[in-house]
């Protein structure tokens, strides 16, 4: 089957109901006819009055007859049809093995039920995307039915290719992915090769040192906070006892002097700023340059070319939601809110229950840390 994005597929899985409508039956059995695998129970009458009661029954009943013979989906469960196969009672694994199709793609690692994957073809290109949807890192061992072909890593955030590990075994090829929390990346084969496996030099990883306060951190008029405050820690603004700190809502700049001794600096090597967390978008500069804009783990940016040897000038700014400031303006009176609704007039009821009687929760906000500097090089 292929649709019109050019997508296509072997197997139709139908639900788990004994209803149809005829004319979808019909395509059914074409589609079966054609070598098509259908996986689903035998329907026994139309979810629908048209085409007259009981016609339409009549004809789903003999329509069924046709494709699905006599099988019952417990003692008779397959039956073949054209030149295609209809099951019913069997599971898909077994379908699948039924059909001699390994596992298009297998994941050994700590998978759970946020781990995502999908496979297409473009031409020659086996491309297969891969999703981490949880808050911690994965380290797989990707197994895939392809063979012949060497792996790249292409990174959607970035748009950076990147050859990867692999080896080729019996037609599957095994990549060795690394996904940090909430990561994804497309596993990508296109190009062939007579190699039979790749090892990259493997990424050695070197904290130089760990960022402490005192951090000064500067807000923007008018928005509730404070001019300036500094901060021996770096904790959530939810947590600080001021309460224009506590609700704040906007970008607020943390900026401190980072020295970086001539130790840190190597031939071949790069030195990296890692931010640890941060709520909720980081703008990093150093020394002036602006370097990247960070909306999602990991917080990590390359300032190996912004850097210099003695005193630098770090400044780090933090956007975070409107949240937490409608929150805060809903718990004061109307002439201490902060935002305004359309036409001037001061937004919010009081009081702490949102929509639903829900109580609002304060979303951690501002640059959480812990802060590194860390060395990478080729080992």
């Amino acid at each position: 089957m292929v649709l019109p994005d050019g997508m296509s597929y072997r197997i139709l899985v139908l639900p788990q109901i004994d209803r149809i409508r005829p004319e979808l039956l019909k395509k059914i059995r074409d589609l079966v006819a054609g070598g098509v695998t259908v996986i689903g129970p035998k329907p026994a009458m139309s979810p629908s009055l048209q085409g007259g009661y009981p016609d339409a029954d009549a004809e789903v009943q003999a329509l069924a007859d046709e494709i699905w013979g006599d099988l019952d989906g417990k003692q008779r469960n397959k039956h073949f049809f054209g030149k295609g196969l209809v099951t019913w009672g069997l599971p898909p694994a077994q379908v699948l093995a039924l059909l001699n199709i390994p596992r298009d793609a297998e994941f050994a690692g700590p998978l759970d039920s946020n781990f995502v994957w999908i496979h297409r073809r473009a031409g020659d290109a086996d491309i297969y995307f891969v999703a981490n949807r949880t808050d911690r890192e994965m380290d797989l061992q990707a197994r895939f039915r392809v063979g012949g072909k060497e792996a790249e890593l292409w990174h959607p955030d970035t748009g950076a290719i990147e050859p990867a590990g692999y080896n080729i075994e019996n037609g599957l090829t095994t990549v060795p992915v690394h996904l940090a929390e909430r990561e994804s990346v497309f596993v990508v084969f296109r190009r062939a090769t007579t190699n039979s496996s790749r090892v990259l030099p493997r990424v050695a990883s070197t904290t130089l040192a760990t960022v402490s306060g005192p951090w000064d951190v500067s807000f923007p008029p008018n928005w509730g906070a404070p001019e300036k405050i500094q901060l021996e820690n770096l904790e959530s603004w939810t947590a600080n006892t001021n309460e224009g700190v506590k609700y704040f809502s906007g970008t607020a700049t943390y900026t401190r002097a980072l020295q970086a001794p001539q130790t840190w600096f190597h031939p071949g090597s790069r030195i990296l700023l890692n931010l640890g967390s941060a709520r909720d978008v980081a703008e990093v500069s150093v020394n002036g340059k602006a370097l990247a804009t960070l909306w999602k783990p990991p917080y990590q940016v390359d300032v190996t070319d912004a850097l210099k040897p003695g005193t630098n000038q770090l400044e780090v700014k933090v956007t975070n939601e409107w949240t937490n400031r409608q929150i805060g303006d809903r718990s004061v009176p109307p002439e201490r809110q902060v935002l305004t609704r359309a036409g001037g007039a001061r937004g919010g009821r009081r009081g702490g229950v949102g929509a639903f009687g829900r109580v609002p929760t304060l979303a951690d906000a501002g640059l959480l840390g812990p802060v590194t500097v860390l060395s990478i090089s080729e080992k």
